[in-house]
């Protein structure tokens, strides 16, 4: 596992980024990730969560 430091650290990006996408996209793209997911093959692999990603 990795250091608590880097650990924290990890956590403290990941609020920042929650934080950066308002609430109704999100609830958006999870609701596509959930009708898409059952369309991926299963090839004994755990589907990824969705992750956004902010273009400028």
């Amino acid at each position: 596992m990795g250091s608590g430091r880097l650990d924290r650290l990890v956590d403290t990006v990941r609020g920042y980024t929650d934080r950066a996408v308002s609430e109704n996209p999100r609830i958006a793209y999870t609701r596509d990730w959930d009708r898409f997911r059952p369309l991926v093959p299963d090839q004994g692999r755990r589907a990824a969560a969705p992750r956004l990603l902010r273009m400028e």
